[in-house]
């Protein structure tokens, strides 16, 4: 859960989670769960705009699909980017940091 996500908010989306698996007799997996209450959050606009871009194309959904799904937007690949992504930002400003503290240094001295 998100942060910023409320309990009742929280509680909101696995609800719309379990009742979207339902209806569609998807099975109750984790993946799909991960899949279903990440489309009613709306967490990951992708996520969102690929489901309905499917659902508008009348393309099959099942849970071979849901399941491509969850390894398309949940796969340690995608957190491995993230995580590398994450990382080139940390080490760019720790860069900017290191230059003022050096610069800093220069003037005091």
């Amino acid at each position: 859960m998100d942060n910023s996500e409320s309990k009742d908010a929280a509680n909101t989306f696995a609800q719309a989670a379990i009742k979207y698996m339902d209806s569609r007799q998807f099975a109750q997996d984790p993946h799909g769960f991960a899949v279903w209450y990440n489309y009613a959050s709306e967490n990951l606009p992708d996520l969102k705009k690929h489901i309905d871009g499917l659902i508008s194309q009348n393309q099959k959904m099942d849970d071979k699909a849901v399941s491509e799904i969850f390894s398309k937007f949940f796969t340690e690949e995608e957190e491995g980017d993230e995580i590398l992504s994450a990382s080139e930002r940390i080490e760019a400003n720790l860069n900017k940091v290191m230059k003022f503290v050096s610069s800093a240094s220069k003037g005091t001295a």
